[in-house]
């Protein structure tokens, strides 16, 4: 057992416990008690993970603070002190997905890019992704070829409309931290906070490590830091794995090896990519199931491939486990897998789908109506804190300008528990609109949000509830669309997993058989590439790793081609089978 007092780093491979070494660590904080006025903080990479560690805790074990490093900055550094910087607007909103567009607008029309790159995805999405180094240098942490001009340009502009991105919430807090004039600021933090527990570690932005070094350097707080290094996939988010190494250096460290997920042998593919130090070992009740794992290559279509899968699964009588999902279907990239999930579900997708073609028009409307309406979808379902937090994420987003938890109710005049009062009421009204239309439905939901918010002790907010009236605007005029239709439309994915992902989304989850489809033999190549070619593992290397890891009893990976190189390679390995297709 790791003395309290100690920072140190949980070296916790794929299947090894890590959420339940967390869940535990607090279990015991709550049982042995802290001194007066002491708490604890556990930091997740999303609220997902956040509820995941709630659900599994003992009564009267939540921690002070449970969230996100944006969630908590925002709590206890920008919202207290961040009217001490003069580049921090006094009343910001934060921004969501999709705001770039806007300001690349202005940026158009004031001549300082040109009109073609705010129509095209990876730059717009280069935009967005626009962060800081320490030095107050600003990139973007996507591929873009963006000049410096143009980057301070966009971050000027959003910041002169009082919008901060979470990039920006780091920055900032940074500042005020990493100042010797404001260390009370660290003090006071490291006094609350007796321990620190980081989920994801590896995940972590240098920024972050910065501001938790700096609350740490009082010697009143330790570091609890859990994570692996394999799988380091966000780099896009600015994750980089030199905080993960540096923590390594500074602390002790402890290795979770036993794998409670996997099969032996899927085990003994994973250990091909792992350093000797990291190996893991399986540890599940059916580590000894003698299935291979399978490399189905051809230049096959996917109907083939997924039929293949099907088959294999039948063969090996495989047929679910509860509550886990029977299987995953992992691709690389949000276009790839509505290819797939179309072919699954055998449609073709097209572009006359209503939510398709207003998200071409507007892409923050269209997400709210989406969330409204998969608030209902999970009433029906009787799932009634999804349908909470769904129209939390969508009234946050149209009334707050910000994702839940990170907007401030003030703006309307609610304190927290108005804005959920405020909720409460939306949600036990939702029901009874009008559906024969869409825009009789969003008309009646815009004056029942505004009616609720004055009922919980709000005032009047028709100009924040806008949007909602514009939805005509994007619609084609002589045509009727009944609310029933698009409900059908609705996806509560991110409520009910699907079975079809990004390798990035399915991080945290497992199923009993997995069918990871690579792009083309350039990609399978990049997945492929073991431990000791380690210089080139890149990250793309480690999002194979995160796909190859979420199988228990059946992991399928699929290539167009496999070159000679990594044809002998596989030979070697026997825990492997390559079926051409």
């Amino acid at each position: 057992m790791i003395p309290l007092e100690e920072s140190c780093v949980i070296r916790a491979g794929p299947g090894t416990g890590k959420t339940r070494q967390l869940v535990e660590r607090l279990n015991l904080l709550a049982r042995i008690g802290l001194p007066p006025g002491r708490s604890v903080a556990c930091i997740t990479y999303t609220n997902a993970a956040a509820d995941e560690i709630a659900s599994r805790l003992e009564a009267g074990s939540r921690p002070m603070f449970l969230g996100t490093i944006h969630a908590f900055l925002l709590q206890y550094v920008l919202y207290p002190y961040g009217h001490w910087l003069p580049e921090v607007p006094i009343d910001f909103d934060l921004v969501t997905s999709g705001f770039a567009r806007r300001h690349l607008q202005w940026m158009v029309h004031e001549g300082i890019i040109k009109s073609s790159k705010v129509h095209v995805p990876d730059v717009v999405a280069a935009f967005e992704a626009i962060g800081y180094g320490k030095d107050g240098s600003l990139k973007s942490f996507r591929p873009s070829g963006l000049r410096p001009a143009e980057m301070r340009a966009f971050v000027d502009r959003r910041l002169s409309e009082g919008e901060l991105s979470q990039h920006d919430v780091l920055w900032f807090a940074w500042l005020i931290l990493s100042n010797p004039e404001w260390a009370h600021v660290c003090e006071a933090l490291s006094c609350r906070f007796a321990v620190i527990l980081v989920d994801e570690f590896q995940d972590t932005t240098e920024l972050q490590f910065e501001a938790l070094k700096c609350i740490k350097a009082f010697g009143r707080t330790s570091l609890w830091l859990v994570g692996d290094a394999e799988q380091s996939i966000f780099g896009f988010a600015g994750a980089s794995l030199n905080s993960y190494q540096e923590a390594t250096q500074l602390f002790q460290t402890k290795h979770l090896s036993t794998c409670f997920r996997s099969t032996g042998r899927i085990v003994s593919f994973l250990n091909r990519f792992l350093s000797p130090e990291d190996q893991i070992v399986p540890g599940s009740d059916w580590k000894e199931l003698p299935i291979p794992v399978y490399m189905l290559v051809g230049q096959v279509d996917d109907i083939e491939r997924f039929q293949l899968f099907l088959k294999l699964r039948e063969k090996h009588g495989l047929k679910g486990m509860g509550r886990t999902p029977e299987y995953l279907v992992l691709a690389r990239g949000t276009e790839r897998v509505r290819q797939l999930e179309a072919v699954l579900a055998g449609v073709r997708s097209g572009n006359d789908d209503f939510f398709t073609d207003l998200e071409v028009k507007h892409r923050l409307l269209c997400a709210i109506l989406k969330d409204c309406l998969g608030t209902l979808k999970l009433q029906d379902q009787n799932n009634a804190a999804r349908a909470f937090r769904r129209l939390d994420r969508g009234l946050s987003r149209l009334v707050l300008k910000a994702n839940p938890g990170f907007g401030n109710p003030e703006m309307v005049g609610l304190t927290r528990d108005g804005w959920r009062q405020m909720l409460c009421l939306v949600l036990a009204t939702l029901g009874s609109l009008d559906q024969s239309e869409i825009r009789t439905w969003t008309a009646e939901l815009k004056k029942l949000i505004g009616e609720s918010i004055v009922r919980t002790g709000g005032k009047k907010s028709g100009q924040k509830l806008i949007l909602l009236g514009k939805l005509d605007m994007y619609l084609k005029k002589r045509q009727t669309y009944p609310v029933q239709e698009i409900f059908r439309q609705v996806d509560v994915s991110d409520e009910m997993p699907s079975k079809v992902r990004t390798v990035h989304r399915a991080k945290g989850m497992e199923a009993e058989a997995v069918l990871l489809v690579a792009a083309n033999a350039a990609q399978f190549t990049r997945w492929m590439v073991p431990w000791r070619s380690a210089k080139n593992r890149d990250e793309e290397a480690r999002i194979g790793y995160v796909g190859f890891s979420r199988a228990m009893k059946m992991l399928c990976v699929a290539t167009d081609k496999m070159n000679a190189e990594t044809q002998k390679l596989v030979a070697g390995w026997p825990e492997v089978e390559v079926i051409e297709l």
